[in-house]
Formats: structure tokens, C-alpha cells, sequence
């Protein structure tokens, strides 16, 4: 138990560097189907990772990670303090 807590506090200082700034946002997005129907296949899910980092490379946002199952996705992106709230 205890590696796993350093291994998490080894990630938290993960830290991004701006011209006059130092900063770290992550946030976890999730995306859910309306009723929570199972319609996304593995051909919809790799669609949607390469139109999601379309869309976050548009806004100089960083993917960094994507998972998705039948009936919700999950994304785990950084953006920069640039932005006071995502922009979607």
C-alpha cells in the first residue's frame, strides 16, 4: 500500500512550466450516453480518441488519457492557466 502512495505523490509533482508560471491542472472529464445505452463499439471509441485529441490540440490542451466502455468515456486532460474554464 504504501508504494502505491508514493507512487501517486511521485506523479502529483508532475509540474508544467509557463513564461511566468509553474502549474499543474488536470481534470478528469467523463462523457455519458443518454440513458446510459451501450452504443459505443471499439471502431466508435478509436473515432472519438483521434476527434478528442483533435479537438484538445486545437486548444493547446494535452490528452492524457483516454478510456471509454460501452456507454461513457473518460478523458484526463491538462490545459493552461491560459484558460479560466475550458473553452467546450
Amino acid at each position: 500500500m504504501p508504494e502505491m502512495i508514493i507512487g501517486l505523490m511521485e506523479k502529483s509533482t508532475e509540474l508544467r512550466h509557463g513564461r511566468h508560471c509553474v502549474f499543474k491542472m488536470p481534470v478528469h472529464l467523463v462523457f455519458v450516453t443518454k440513458y446510459r445505452r451501450e452504443v459505443f463499439s471499439e471502431a466508435v471509441l478509436d473515432d472519438l480518441r483521434l476527434i478528442f485529441a483533435s479537438v484538445c490540440s486545437g486548444f493547446e490542451v494535452e490528452l492524457m488519457e483516454f478510456e471509454g466502455e460501452d456507454n461513457h468515456v473518460h478523458l484526463l486532460i491538462h490545459y493552461p492557466p491560459r484558460w479560466q474554464s475550458l473553452p467546450w
